[in-house]
């Protein structure tokens, strides 16, 4: 049945074609639609990246040493990213359609996939230190092994 489909534009069968009918037009714009966004997000962050001075040797990844060490490289790449973007788009639609730079959320999101990594849970929980309660027990009991 599926040996001739086409993802393209046509179907197997009659009606697999009337579904295609259907929905082409719709999604052929929706698709359009973000290539464009696309297309606009990736023009605009180069060139910021360029006028900004940055190189992806100095920032390869938006990482921990890029959200807690570069706040320089943060604003400008954000207010040069922003700035373009409202003048590309107009404000609404760039707000409509999630593409202005956030920095600090997305920062608060970096932190989050921090915590939930399994090495930096272990690490927060002995940076936490333990109980004082269960520190005095155990230091008792090691006074006490020596003691005899």
């Amino acid at each position: 049945m599926y040996a001739k489909a086409d993802t393209h534009g046509r179907g197997a069968s009659a009606e697999d074609n009337m579904k295609w009918t259907v929905v082409a037009p719709f999604a052929r714009d929706k698709y359009d639609q973000n290539l464009y966004q696309e297309a606009t997000r990736r023009v605009i962050f180069k060139n910021c990246f360029s006028k900004c001075e940055l190189t992806h040797e100095e920032i390869p990844h938006f990482n921990k040493k890029f959200y807690f060490e570069n706040p320089e490289a943060q604003h400008c790449l954000q207010d040069c990213h922003n700035t373009r973007m409202v003048l590309h788009m107009g404000e609404k639609n760039a707000k409509k359609y999630d593409m202005m730079l956030d920095f600090e959320r997305m920062k608060q999101e970096y932190r989050g996939y921090m915590q939930i990594l399994p090495a930096n849970r272990r690490e927060q929980q002995y940076m936490r230190g333990g109980d004082e309660q269960q520190i005095n027990t155990v230091l008792d009991h090691l006074r006490t092994k020596s003691a005899n």
